[in-house]
């Protein structure tokens, strides 16, 4: 990060286009701190959290669902933008230009599993350990996650000796013979990743810096393990390269809006996607 990364990007930049948009973009490839509100709004203005910044990143149009974005990771950058102070939350924008290109959509159009689960995994854990909140849920969600991993032809996962159960394992295999997994599974793990963020934020009962230094150092590793796995299959693209060229692959369905829950510390369910139906069976 250079010596202009100490400075912020005015407010009210984002409500006008063309040069000042381009300003923008420019400001969160630098690292430099670009203002980041609560909550979804319609249309570009004064606002714009960190999912909408990366659809302004991405050129995409305006949208707190931006298809460069893997849709976990979104989700557990929707449910942080909106539980952490107005501070903490400035210093999360110039993640932006990770977060973006990281969509992993397979030949099917489809979100595959894997990486999904390796996100739910992360955030599942941080929840269990702290909090006995939706202890159940969460330990359901590792032990899918795990099992998703662990099915033939996948990775195996990281955990020695770990593989979920043998019953979710078998459910996980036989979505993914009948072409399923991928899309099923990504929508239920970003229901369960943003159920997770929603019990470490609840749980916190020290200082609002504490709350907020534990949800951005998670958004930061779930970050970071989706663009490393971005790096990987994309080993052309360079630090700082535009988007643009991810946009047709990550584009696997129609953009949906969502309603947020509101900031506090109380746990709640954030998720747009809380209808979504349990594909396996839960409590074995």
């Amino acid at each position: 990060m250079n010596d202009s990364a100490h400075t912020t990007v005015p407010a009210g930049a984002l409500a006008s286009p063309g040069t000042q948009a381009c300003d923008i973009r420019a400001a969160m490839r630098e690292g430099i701190p670009v203002p980041v509100a609560s909550g979804r709004h319609s249309a570009a203005g004064d606002e714009a959290c960190l999912m909408e910044l990366a659809s302004l990143f991405a050129s995409e149009p305006w949208s707190d669902h931006p298809a460069s974005v893997h849709p976990v990771l979104a989700a557990v950058a929707r449910a942080v933008n909106d539980r952490v102070s107005d501070g903490a939350r400035e210093l999360l924008s110039p993640l932006v230009p990770q977060m973006t290109g990281t969509a992993d959509v397979g030949p099917d159009g489809h979100t595959r599993p894997e990486r999904c689960a390796r996100l739910v995994l992360l955030c599942a854990r941080e929840a269990l350990a702290a909090s006995p909140f939706m202890a159940a849920e969460m330990e359901s969600a590792r032990l899918t996650a795990l099992s998703v991993l662990s099915r033939p032809g996948a990775a195996a996962p990281t955990d020695a000796g770990e593989s979920g159960t043998a019953v979710r394992r078998h459910a996980a295999a036989l979505l993914d013979r009948l072409g399923l997994l991928n899309w099923l599974y990504a929508s239920q793990a970003a229901v369960q990743a943003a159920q997770a963020i929603s019990v470490i934020a609840g749980a916190a009962t020290g200082p609002a810096t504490q709350r907020d230094a534990q949800l951005c150092q998670l958004l930061r590793a779930c970050t970071a393990l989706c663009a490393g796995d971005a790096a990987v299959q994309h080993p052309a693209r360079q630090a700082g390269d535009s988007p643009r060229g991810y946009q047709a692959a990550a584009v696997g369905g129609e953009v949906r809006q969502h309603g947020r829950g509101q900031t506090a510390a109380a746990p709640d369910n954030p998720s747009r996607d809380a209808n979504v139906q349990e594909p396996f069976a839960a409590g074995v």
